[in-house]
């Protein structure tokens, strides 16, 4: 592996656009007090983030590398540095909705430019899936961070809670300076255009190319693992405040600290993905993850359908049953970028085609299958209590492990 000072400086603007990210919620909640708008006014903000993200990941995928990484780079960072200065110092509504929709394309753009700087740096699959779980690790860090250093500032009369925007803004002064000073040459010359894009047409069959990429056996199976994915994921989300709520009977307050120790235990998992990946095999990993994500889910659901929780509303006396959703964060969050990393190892490039058509897409098809999914789950937790909602996505993880050894092993026949 041949790390150089390039590489350092895209994981930390990936690092630095994902802490952002992960702002949206706190500016969607007080958009009310900060701008005069309401909640539904204000969801404008994450539609604009997810629109331009989905314009990164598919239409500006393909020119990545004509447009160049460094070129790129530089300019989304200072574009989302000179909007996080001006966050705190007005109340128009316009600014969080181009800080947002920056956030959209610098986000995409850098975990695209991630996976491929890493595949380049990397020499094998091992090497390539064992980093691909530390630069995603860095997302859910990020989130922690991001939780931590919102949630503590919204809670101080005293002191402004949107200045925690400026401490991101000093991030990226620090990233156009690194990247200002870093080499790209080193990347670059690793990587080569396959095709030139002479005019409008080029560009279009690219387009075209990238959804061709449906029909290959491997893709639209992979499809199917990512809608499971997806539900699953979402099925927790759901979840999630629902029980601190309704079960737990937890303070607003205790839930989101206890959202900050959630966010780490997965990216405490990823962290120790990418330490084994480098000697366990992939499948091996993967099975023992959605094994013991079985395991958690019984038993939460089995120690509070036996169980009657009082409202709590200091850490003394939080039930131990909390320590399981952590733990299950560990074992969950591996296995999506583990995933991509494999499919991402093993699609085959053609003319119009590379990696970053295939990764383009499947970040294109996660968001709509969040989308899709968000009724399925809705559906679900409307017929059951909450505890028997959550039980049923054991299901949904006992097929996704099925599907996901049946694929492998196809995968393993055909290379």
């Amino acid at each position: 592996m041949n790390l150089s000072a390039f590489t350092f400086v895209i994981f930390l603007i990936y690092f630095l656009f994902s802490a952002l990210a992960n702002s949206t919620f706190i500016v969607i909640t007080q958009s009310l007090y900060e701008y005069g708008v309401d909640d539904g006014e204000s969801s404008i903000l994450q539609t604009l983030e997810n629109v331009f993200y989905l314009i990164t990941a598919y239409f500006v995928a393909p020119l990545l590398l004509e447009i160049g990484f460094k070129r790129l780079l530089f300019v989304l960072t200072v574009a989302v540095t000179v909007l996080a200065f001006l966050m705190p110092l007005g109340t128009n509504f316009w600014i969080p909705k181009f800080f947002y929709a920056i956030i959209g394309l610098g986000l995409a753009a850098s975990k695209l430019i991630g996976y491929k700087t890493i595949h380049v740096v990397t020499t094998n699959t091992k090497e390539f899936t064992s980093m691909v779980n530390f630069f995603e690790g860095l997302f859910l860090l990020a989130a922690v961070i991001s939780f931590a250093i919102f949630g503590f500032l919204s809670g101080l009369e005293s002191f402004p809670w949107r200045y925690a925007f400026w401490l991101f803004a000093l991030l990226g002064v620090l990233c156009i300076f690194l990247l200002v000073k870093s080499d790209s040459k080193s990347i670059e010359e690793s990587l080569t255009v396959s095709i030139h894009f002479k005019n409008y047409k080029d560009v279009a069959k690219t387009w075209k190319s990238t959804i061709s990429m449906l029909q290959y056996t491997l893709v639209f199976f992979f499809m199917l693992i990512l809608l499971l994915l997806v539900l699953c994921q979402y099925q927790h989300t759901k979840w999630y405040p629902l029980f601190c709520k309704d079960v737990l009977h937890l303070t607003p307050i205790l839930a989101d600290q206890l959202l900050i120790i959630v966010a780490f235990g997965g990216f405490l998992g990823r962290l120790v993905a990418s330490i084994l990946l480098r000697t366990t095999n992939s499948l091996l990993l993967i099975v023992c993850c959605l094994v013991s994500v079985m395991i958690i889910l019984f038993l939460i659901t089995y120690i509070v359908q036996h169980n009657y929780y009082s409202p709590i509303n200091s850490w003394q006396s939080m039930p131990t049953v909390i320590w399981l959703l952590p733990l299950l964060s560990f074992f969950w969050f591996p296995l999506q970028p583990t995933l991509f990393a494999i499919v991402i190892s093993n699609v085959k490039t053609e003319k119009y085609t590379n990696q970053f058509n295939m990764l383009g897409l499947l970040m294109v098809l996660t968001v709509f299958f969040e989308w899709a999914v968000q009724p399925v789950s809705s559906y679900i937790f409307g017929m059951f209590s909450v505890s028997v909602a959550f039980f049923v996505s054991i299901i949904f993880v006992l097929i996704l492990l099925i599907v996901i050894i049946l694929f492998l092993n196809d995968l393993k026949k055909t290379a």
